[in-house]
């Protein structure tokens, strides 16, 4: 091959090469969506307390990068760091739980952060210095049974309480519907004896 064909086809290439689009380097770290959860049971029915699963959507050019949910006791100064795994089919959803030993103890602080393959970041929901907080719920107590016996006495005490108001209404109607009696009065008339009066 002649220099100048070899020159005739590095300048192909190049042309050609700078044609093509070239992708912008991913300089932007992830975004994270995140909806707290509205509360997470201390316990249900009885049973130890239950783990709180915390949810985000964390989205990324270039690939997401180290998600990791920040939780500690609210008032408690460092943070415990608990890495987020992609939940099964669900696209770009990442969660972790909330320890239930930590929901026990009381209210929760959290945050979530998380970078991308190009080192961008970190991304939060949350801040350190205001983190989300999760508070704890107990859950409804169970309605207790009523006790059988103390259902029977109530209905006694019912009953005689009816029994009594219908005694009382009798007594009163049989009052107000009897005849008048006729009022009878006695004069007793008292006078000197005539006898007494004309003797000397």
């Amino acid at each position: 091959m002649r220099l100048g064909e070899l020159i005739n086809a590095a300048l192909c290439v190049m042309v050609a090469g700078a044609s093509l689009p070239t992708r912008a380097a991913d300089a932007s770290p992830p975004t994270i969506s995140h909806a707290p959860p509205a509360s997470c049971l201390l316990s249900v029915a009885g049973v130890a307390p239950m783990p709180c699963l915390i949810e985000a959507t964390i989205v990324d050019d270039s690939g997401v990068f180290d998600p990791t949910l920040l939780v500690r006791l609210r008032g408690v100064q460092a943070y415990d760091r608990v890495p987020m795994k992609p939940i099964a089919d669900r696209p770009n959803v990442y969660g972790a739980t909330v320890p239930a030993a930590l929901l026990a103890a009381g209210g929760v602080e959290y945050l979530i952060e998380a970078f991308d393959v190009q080192g961008n970041g970190p991304a939060r929901a949350g801040e350190e210095r205001a983190p989300l907080l999760l508070i704890p719920t107990a859950p409804a107590p169970a309605p207790s049974p009523v006790d059988s016996s103390t259902g029977l006495v109530l209905g006694v005490a019912v009953g005689v309480g009816v029994a009594v108001l219908i005694g009382v209404g009798v007594g009163v109607a049989v009052y107000a519907l009897r005849p008048p009696a006729l009022d009878q009065v006695s004069v007793i008339v008292s006078a000197p004896s005539p006898i007494a009066a004309v003797s000397p």
